[in-house]
């Protein structure tokens, strides 16, 4: 009995510190967003797919980092803040599900608010969580 307790203790510890890298990874990306990175190529997979609200279908890599470079020369972004509503881990595959609120300042110096929901699919590639998908949804007030 001593040892399924051991066990099922260990297994518990590596399942929270795994978690706990997971959450890191997706801190990593806000911040790199937050200092002007393209954090898009350090963390995503080729074959990554988005769905944000504000496009119609889901956009693949290349179109993700055409966003990207767009987005960084007409805002910035000057804040943001995550809360974690739960990770749900399977094998390399993780589902993280967060809400989010952040702010951009555009070329013309206004302020825009941001806030919603994400879900976030990672897999674990070479000891490195990276993501798979994502997909967003946005509280009525973002502007």
């Amino acid at each position: 009995m001593k040892i399924v307790s051991f066990v099922l203790l260990l297994l518990s510890v590596t399942i929270a510190g795994e978690k706990d890298d997971i959450w890191a990874a997706v801190i990593s990306t806000w911040e790199s967003d937050l200092a002007g990175e393209d954090w898009i190529s350090k963390h995503c997979v080729d074959g990554v797919l988005a769905w944000s609200v504000d496009n119609p279908m889901p956009m693949d890599k290349s179109s993700l980092l055409r966003n990207r470079k767009y987005t960084s020369k007409n805002s910035e972004m000057l804040f943001y803040d995550v809360q974690l509503a739960g990770i749900a881990v399977q094998g390399n595959t993780a589902v993280v599900h967060y809400y989010f609120t952040n702010e951009r300042k555009d070329a013309e110096g206004k302020i825009e608010k941001d806030s919603g929901r994400l879900t976030d699919i990672l897999i674990k590639e070479n000891s490195k969580w990276m993501y798979l998908a994502w997909s967003e949804s946005k509280t009525k007030d973002s502007k």
